[in-house]
């Protein structure tokens, strides 16, 4: 399978401290400083019981020790002559042990290679004749004789001629018999993988190949079970092109077929596999539909059903900075996705410009109800009603608690039976300050009537209201306040209205801000909320996600946060304070913690938009991927032995 994702990553361990076990970001290790790394894949080459790592580009080969470090392999033909993109381990010839075949772009023989493992860390070039524009390669028993054949997908990058793909039989020998009749070698596509899957049912592997370029359909080969293939002509699988780079199988309504996602450069693709060997393409469901710049979205049967539903958060609307874009509630129906936003929702429809949201039983009736959070809005509550989600944040006593909420997790951090939840904001490191006596305001209008909309900030000063914004920022977006002010100190000494008139102010779409801490947010399990703001050193920066887990076992949830803002408008500094935090639940809502590296462990300091709690390793050690924004993935691992 093809992996041209650009990855680097940093391994951390953890080790015992203040809190027990703490975590450690090592950052002199091998994997965490090569780079230029085009395509990886992870596979037990030694038979260890440990994923060793294979990063190609510059061909790296990281031996897994065992306790969370790799040992760099600096000798043998995998690191000198092992370069190339589409990199697949598979044990061809049925000896217990992985090979590996790279497959590179280029001519001669740097083309296309099999490393032989020969059980004791080495391994056996065998050079294939062949050169190609190759992209990507894909082990698969097509004919079902026990042994790995193999698929190599070629021509991303050569459009519109296009070249053939390549299809390998495994003799079962050592040796590999090209193919080269059929539509599967000679169709000229501009491929750039191959992925295998029996459609059918019918017990042998078929092929979907996924084209490149947005000009080309993909193909869909049917094994015809006797060494052949029927190139597939009819239907949307191949006749639907967007520049295809990916491609999934798997049966997401559960009829025993195997269904396809298809990854594009353009809008994806869902096809239902009807069972006949043909496909329906997914059109009129609204999950398949571009939803608005949507982000934030959650999963939950909030019918009790015994299926996943599915919330879909509006993140904004593209030139209409701070209209609330639609969200959406689709109610997972058999497999299709029907939206029942009018119906069963229709408060959250245009519930503002949301960043997250999480469904939890906050009454303890055993329904699911929905949680949202974003910019400009406060922390807002549905609660599943016979009427459907109700809009209930009032009588939470949280319609005053405004900010430009990030993020929102849930847990029960104080022990007592109900879920309470961490809410990621701003921070109270900025220039800002809003309060619910002094709110930060926000009003957008055509002021200066060009047919767009400009976006004024607005503080209280005795008594008036002012613009956040200087005069030479405010005239490079409205011209007209330089004619209107000439002078930098009339600009200075005027109230909002007398800048931009009371009647534009009042048509204008009007937000205000009261609250930029982030917090922790206790259930009192009566129907009422207490709002905490979380330690001083989780104020730093803004919050984008989190991680909820008991991470020393001591049956108290910890967090850990991550964030930054780098991006920020002209007048305004990033917000890059933040270095992540591990914070230590105590069991009764509280949180210990130190913004000493050398304490907490976490060192997490670039423009983190997304963590992501996995296992690793066979003892299933909780570990924490890290995405930073224009930068390389970060993976924290929990040292502690559990």
């Amino acid at each position: 399978m093809i992996n041209q994702t650009l990855i680097i990553i940093a391994l951390l361990l953890i080790h015992g401290n203040l809190f027990g076990q703490t975590f450690t970001r090592i950052t002199t290790g091998v994997v965490a400083n090569d780079s230029s790394t085009v395509g990886n894949a992870w596979g037990d080459y030694d038979n260890d019981g440990y994923l060793d790592l294979f990063a190609n580009g510059s061909s790296f080969l990281y031996n897994n020790n065992g306790d969370g470090t790799f040992t760099k392999i600096a000798t043998g033909l995998l690191v000198t002559d092992g370069g190339g993109i589409g990199i697949t381990w598979g044990d061809y010839d049925n000896d217990g042990y992985l090979d590996l075949f790279t497959a590179s772009p280029s001519s001669g023989t740097a083309g296309a290679k099999l490393f032989h493992n020969s059980g004791d860390g080495t391994f056996t070039k065998i050079i294939f004749a062949d050169t190609s524009d190759f992209q990507g390669s894909s082990w698969g028993d097509y004919d079902n004789d026990g042994d790995l054949d193999l698929f190599v997908s070629s021509g991303a990058n050569k459009f519109p001629e296009g070249v053939n793909n390549f299809l390998y039989r495994n003799e079962g020998n050592g040796n590999f018999a090209k193919i080269t009749t059929g539509d599967i070698v000679s169709d000229g596509g501009t491929s750039a993988g191959g992925f295998w899957a029996d459609y059918d049912n019918d017990g042998d592997l078929d092929l979907f190949v996924a084209n490149g370029n947005t000009e080309q359909t993909n193909f869909l080969y049917e094994n015809n079970g006797d060494g052949s293939f029927t190139r597939v002509t009819t239907g949307d699988v191949v006749n639907d092109k967007a520049g295809s780079f990916g491609g999934s199988w798997g049966d997401f309504n559960n009829d025993g077929y195997l269904d396809l996602f298809v990854a594009n450069l353009e809008s994806n693709f869902l096809y239902r596999n009807n069972g006949d060997g043909t496909f329906m393409k997914i059109t009129t469901g609204d999950i398949v539909n571009d939803l608005i710049a949507t982000v934030g979205s959650a999963w939950a049967d909030f019918d009790n059903d015994g299926d996943i539903d599915l919330f879909v958060g509006g993140r904004t609307t593209p030139g209409k900075y701070p209209q609330a874009p639609e969200s959406y509630l689709l109610r997972n129906d058999h497999g299709k996705f029907i939206n029942v936003t009018n119906e069963m929702a229709p408060d959250i429809k245009n519930a503002g410009m949301i960043t997250d949201a999480c469904w939890s039983d906050i009454n303890g009736d055993n329904k699911k109800d929905l949680i949202i959070v974003g910019e400009w809005m406060p922390i807002t509550i549905y609660v599943q009603t016979s009427k459907g989600l109700v809009d209930h944040t009032e009588k939470y006593g949280l319609s005053n608690e405004t900010g430009w909420w990030y993020s929102i997790d849930s847990g029960d951090f104080d022990n007592d039976g109900d879920e309470d939840f961490i809410v990621g904001n701003l921070g109270l490191n900025n220039k800002y300050h809003p309060s619910k006596e002094k709110p930060l305001h926000i009003f957008s209008y055509d002021f200066d009537k060009n047919g767009s909309l400009d976006i004024v900030l607005s503080k209280e000063y005795k008594g008036n209201l002012v613009p956040v914004r200087g005069k030479e920022c405010s005239t490079d977006q409205m011209s007209f306040i330089s004619e209107k002010f000439p002078m930098f100190t009339d600009f200075a000494s005027s109230t909002l209205e007398e800048i931009y008139g009371l009647e534009n102010l009042k048509e204008a779409l009007h937000y205000t801000v009261t609250n930029f801490a982030s917090v922790y947010i206790e259930n009192l399990g009566n129907g009422s909320f207490e709002i905490k703001k979380l330690p001083p050193e989780a104020q730093l920066s803004p919050i984008n996600d989190m991680v909820v887990w008991d991470f020393n076992k001591d049956g108290n949830l910890d967090i850990v946060i991550g964030g930054n803002m780098i991006h920020t408008e002209v007048e305004t500094t990033a917000y890059d304070a933040g270095k992540g935090l591990y914070l230590k639940g105590n069991g009764d809502g509280t949180f210990s913690t130190s913004s000493k590296i050398e304490v907490s462990g976490i060192f997490i300091p670039k423009d983190v938009k997304k963590l992501s709690f996995i296992n690793v390793f066979q003892e299933k050690r909780p570990a924490i991927l890290v995405a930073n924004n224009n930068s390389t993935v970060h993976l924290l691992l929990w040292r502690q032995q559990l």
